[in-house]
């Protein structure tokens, strides 16, 4: 058992998309204001809103390392996916997998220079609670992928994981501040195509953080991660 990583990140965002007309009738009076999507406006941690049935957004993901203390290496791996809300609380995702690997003269690890297409993904979203509705949001998200490329290494490899991540929000302040809570669940099952040599491994974390809104549509915030590996 060893920690990954234990991080603490200041973002500041600008919430396109997230941004609708929102008209509701409280006490025979009518107000209007902007409501806040809290899906993306955390960072790492994701919030619980999934839009609105139809809704339908286009993302790219991209995650690098670098490095050149022993060697030179560069790696960087981009999820390109398609996101549906078909009914009501459900969100699906499909996604494919492109990577980069330039690596030369570090240890333990081959030299390689090569654009790939790793695997496939597909996250299910569920929402549970709706915090325009409940004290708080609150929504079970699924990601399993296949992998034919490491990540870290870009050794070909047959690999199986999957995310699981609950994920709790809630409004503090109407419009103003928004506070976020996950708790990761991360399995994974590899081989390598090129010793035979097979590896089971899972990962438990925790994400807490909280965003602003200082302006219309910008938001500033804080986060903290805490990551094992077992």
């Amino acid at each position: 058992m060893k920690t990954i990583a234990i991080a603490t990140i200041l973002l500041a965002t600008t919430a396109v998309g997230a941004l609708a007309d929102d008209d509701d009738d409280r006490g025979g009076r009518k107000q209007s204001g902007l409501k806040v999507d809290t899906e993306h406006i955390f960072g790492f941690t994701e919030g619980a809103d999934i839009g609105d049935v139809g809704d339908k957004e286009f993302e790219k993901e991209t995650s690098a390392g670098f490095g050149k203390r022993m060697g030179l290496y560069a790696a960087s791996s981009t999820l390109l996916d398609f996101k549906y809300v078909p009914l009501p609380g459900v969100l699906i995702s499909p996604g494919l997998l492109l990577s980069y690997h330039g690596i030369s003269g570090v240890p333990g690890l081959d030299d390689r220079q090569q654009i790939a297409f790793p695997g496939l993904s597909f996250e299910v979203k569920y929402q549970l609670l709706d915090r325009n509705h409940a004290p708080f949001g609150l929504t079970l998200f699924a990601q399993p992928r296949w992998t034919r490329i490491d990540e870290a290494s870009g050794e070909r490899v047959r690999e199986f994981s999957s995310e699981f991540t609950l994920a709790l929000d809630k409004e503090i302040l109407p419009q103003r501040l928004f506070g976020a809570i996950n708790l990761i669940y991360e399995p994974e099952i590899s081989r390598s195509h090129e010793t035979g040599e097979q590896e089971r491994g899972s990962g438990l974390g925790v994400s807490a953080a909280l965003a602003a809104q200082i302006l219309p549509g910008v938001l500033i915030g804080a986060e903290t991660r805490y990551l094992r590996a077992h």
